[in-house]
């Protein structure tokens, strides 16, 4: 006796510190408790230890079963009336374990050398959702007339036979060629505006870059990338070659009068301007950018 009720305060002690510190208000598992219940009793402790409790207060605490069919244990509801008026548990517990003790000593021969442990049958009722508590053993007759007046869900054999699919018609097939082109036409053309925006918005990089070099000087198409190239690379988005090629002749579209472009032998470029105007760019840029919103 004196081990179950050392093993109540336990319990007392986890379940009360396990409400405390879980917000979710949902009960914890047994198998969660029974490591730490162990650590505190120094000893190992298992699930039939547990049960002992109810054989001697079955309304101790509240076991259920969950949705994944384990059972969860937790501290029956008080309200705060009955927590001031009402004695301890602990008290009340080590009452119901004396006088339960006496009346097994009054009611049987032999004397008992342990509690045993309370039967649970893990099904559910119909009425609710809870675990159904019981102190009897079911026969092995009532298992079997369990199991043959259950009722099972069935599928008929169509559900599992697979159906034949009706071929698409001439016109259909076309109708649906034609959006799956269109679609595609669509995000291409999306992802195009996207790039020529990417662009127009690295130009005034690129501008900075010439408007810094020497005027009147050639400059070829593959000396002005890389060193485009080098001087973005530690951008937020740096650009590589293509991207640089592309940026330059998009700057000789916007300034033809002012940068100059030849194609010598083998089809290399050659840039030249003269003088460049910043205010003059930026106002060209805008309409630039302007019509590609369009």
């Amino acid at each position: 006796m004196k081990f179950v009720k050392e093993l109540f305060t336990v319990c007392e002690t986890v379940l009360s510190l396990n409400a405390l510190s879980r917000s979710t208000g949902v009960p914890p598992e047994l198998h969660v408790l029974l490591p730490q219940i162990s650590s505190m009793m120094k000893r190992k402790i298992v699930q039939d230890d547990i049960l002992k409790l109810l054989t001697i207060w079955s309304d101790a605490y509240v076991v259920e079963l969950n949705s994944r069919g384990e059972l969860t244990m937790n501290l029956p509801k008080r309200d705060n009336l009955t927590t001031l008026t009402n004695k301890s548990r602990t008290l009340a517990f080590v009452e119901r374990a004396e006088s339960w003790y006496q009346q097994v000593i009054a009611s049987k021969d032999e004397i008992m050398t342990d509690v045993p442990a309370f039967k649970i049958n893990k099904r559910r009722s119909s009425s609710n959702s809870k675990t159904v508590l019981s102190s009897k053993v079911q026969t092995k007759s009532s298992n079997a007339n369990a199991l043959n007046n259950s009722r099972y869900l069935a599928n008929s054999k169509e559900n599992f036979m697979y159906k034949e699919k009706m071929p698409d018609s001439q016109a259909n097939l076309m109708d649906r060629l034609r959006e799956r082109e269109r679609r595609s036409a669509a995000l291409l053309s999306q992802r195009q505006k996207r790039y020529q925006q990417f662009l127009a918005m690295k130009m005034t990089q690129v501008f900075d870059i010439l408007f810094s070099l020497t005027r009147g000087q050639p400059y070829t198409e593959t000396y002005l990338s890389s060193l485009i190239v080098d001087s973005l690379q530690d951008s937020n988005n740096p650009i590589g070659t293509k991207e640089a090629s592309e940026i330059l002749a998009g700057l000789q579209g916007i300034l033809p009068m002012d940068i100059s472009v030849h194609q010598v032998d083998g089809g290399l470029k050659v840039y030249r301007w003269n003088s460049l105007d910043k205010n003059r760019f930026s106002k060209l840029l805008q309409i630039h950018k302007s019509k590609q919103q369009d």
